[in-house]
């Protein structure tokens, strides 16, 4: 069997890398641009809970873990 489909584990893994460098706002257009319901959660959180979501998307996590703070502490978990 003839396999064209590229790996798509090698094409998500560099879209769930943090941007090395990337401002708090550059940040939020990623997340906006790719993530939107994401995005809409994030933006009603208190400044604190955004600075620290924001802190562990600096420090590397992956942005299945980033979407799951952003509920969590949206729900007050």
């Amino acid at each position: 069997m003839d396999r064209a489909k590229p790996d798509a584990v090698g094409e998500n893994a560099a879209s769930e890398v943090a941007i090395e460098g990337a401002s708090q706002e550059e940040f939020e257009a990623d997340l906006k641009s790719r993530y939107v319901g994401s995005y809409t959660f994030y933006m009603k959180l208190p400044p604190a809970s955004q600075e620290e979501v924001f802190q562990d998307y600096r420090d590397g996590a992956a942005i299945s873990d980033i979407r799951k703070k952003i509920m969590d502490r949206f729900l007050k978990r």
